[in-house]
This record gives C-alpha cells, sequence and structure tokens, in this order.
C-alpha cells in the first residue's frame, strides 16, 4: 500500500505553527512589565503608611509641638522656616525623611516657611491652626501619592504597547539605548519610490538573507531554462525553412 506521506507533512506543519505561536521571550517580556508596575505600586503605597499614624499622633501631641515651635520663633512672626520645623518634629522621635515631606506640604506659599501661628477655621483650641495645617500637609502628600499611582497605571499601558508595537527585539534595543528604533517608520514609504524595498533588506536577520539569496538563484536557473526552450523553438522553425 502506498504511504500517506501527505498527512504526515500536514500534521508537522500544523505542529510547528501552535508551538512558535506563543513566543516565550514575548511573554517573558510582558510579565517583566507587568511585574516592574505592580513593584512601583507597592513602594508608593508602603510610602504612604506613615500618614495616618502621624495625624494622630499630632491630634494627641500638637499643643507640645506648637510651644516647641513658638520657642524657635524668637521674633514671634507667627512662622519658622521649612528646615526649623523639620527640627522639632524630628525631636519628638520622627523619621526626617517623613518630616521633612510633611513640613515641605506644609508650605503652603512656596516660601520655604511654615506659617503655624494660623488662625483655625474648625478647631478652636490650643495649637488648632497648625493641627490644620498638618492635616492639610497630609492631605497634599496622598493627593501626590494618587498622582503617582496614575502615572504609574499610565505608564504601564504605555510600555505594553510598545512592546506591542516595536517587537521584543526592538523594544530591548530601546530600553537599553533610550533610542527610538527606525525599524517601525518602514513602512511609511511610498511604494512608488522604485527602490524595490531595498532599504528594508538591511533590517533583516542574516538566515532571512540568505534565505533571500537562495531564492534568488533559483529564480535565475528557471530563467535559464525558459530561455533555453525558445532556443529550441526557434531551432525548429529553422528546419521548417529547410523543408520549404
Amino acid at each position: 500500500m502506498p504511504k500517506k506521506k501527505g498527512k504526515g507533512k500536514k500534521k508537522g506543519k500544523k505542529g510547528k505553527k501552535s508551538a512558535s505561536s506563543a513566543d516565550p521571550l514575548l511573554l517573558r517580556m510582558q510579565q517583566i512589565i507587568d511585574d516592574t508596575a505592580s513593584r512601583k505600586r507597592d513602594e508608593s503605597l508602603l510610602s504612604v503608611e506613615w500618614l495616618e499614624p502621624c495625624r494622630e499622633w499630632f491630634k494627641e501631641n500638637v499643643a507640645r509641638v506648637f510651644d516647641e515651635l513658638r520657642g524657635v520663633d524668637k521674633i514671634g512672626s507667627g512662622s519658622v522656616s521649612v528646615e526649623e520645623a523639620v527640627d522639632v518634629f524630628t525631636q519628638f522621635g520622627h523619621s526626617k525623611d517623613n518630616m521633612e515631606t510633611l513640613a515641605i506640604a506644609m508650605d503652603l506659599q512656596d516660601n520655604g516657611s511654615v506659617d503655624y501661628c494660623a488662625q483655625p477655621k474648625i478647631n478652636k483650641c490650643y495649637g488648632g491652626g497648625l493641627l490644620e495645617l498638618v492635616d492639610t500637609g497630609l492631605e497634599r502628600i496622598l493627593v501626590g501619592q494618587r498622582q503617582e499611582l496614575a502615572d504609574i497605571d499610565a505608564e504601564h499601558i504605555r510600555e505594553k504597547d510598545l512592546l506591542k508595537s516595536l517587537g521584543v527585539k526592538s523594544y530591548r534595543l530601546y530600553k537599553k539605548t533610550g533610542e527610538m528604533p527606525q525599524a517601525p517608520a518602514a513602512p511609511a514609504v511610498p511604494a512608488e519610490t522604485g527602490d524595490g524595498g531595498g532599504g528594508e533588506d538591511d533590517d533583516l536577520d542574516l538566515d532571512l538573507d540568505d534565505d533571500l539569496d537562495a531564492a534568488d538563484d533559483g529564480d535565475e536557473g528557471d530563467e535559464g531554462d525558459d530561455d533555453g526552450g525558445d532556443d529550441g523553438g526557434d531551432g525548429g522553425d529553422d528546419d521548417e525553412g529547410g523543408d520549404d
């Protein structure tokens, strides 16, 4: 019985196509992008965990902090510099980095000072204006953190879209050099330029170039055979002329 070679070849081709449809390197790059975004979100959330405990501490100790700030304010102006406020806050055992962030957020006029004696609007107590200023500063920090989360999500989407449009090889090159590859602009070249797409061959892999050379050699061989057939036909015409 004749062997069914055709079916065997078809199965092999189907198996090869399905195996190559999921590029492991592409999946790995997508996972890296996802993990990077997730890590940045976690870091952003961790960076503001101190805000609520800080708020509660100031509610309980606002009078003590207010007295310390008044002691630093030698001329009784009702304000101290951001650096002086940080020094007072850290005297109570708070992190210097966190207190620098808070003091800068409490500088509502952006002039390098903290108006600790501002008139209170709600908290009509000793140091009430300072307590409200602390709350305002903490809220400003939260607003900045929410914007940071939005930026992380937007960057995550951009990176995945960029990987999809450039491909793994060009995307990795872009992340390494910081320069956008020129390959995506190639399809925009008009077809009527007559260059035959020769400029794009430079971007091909060496294996693909070899395949193209082999295909060109085969085409030249076919053209030679066609010319030979025509010569034979002309010879036949000469014979007919002899009979005449």
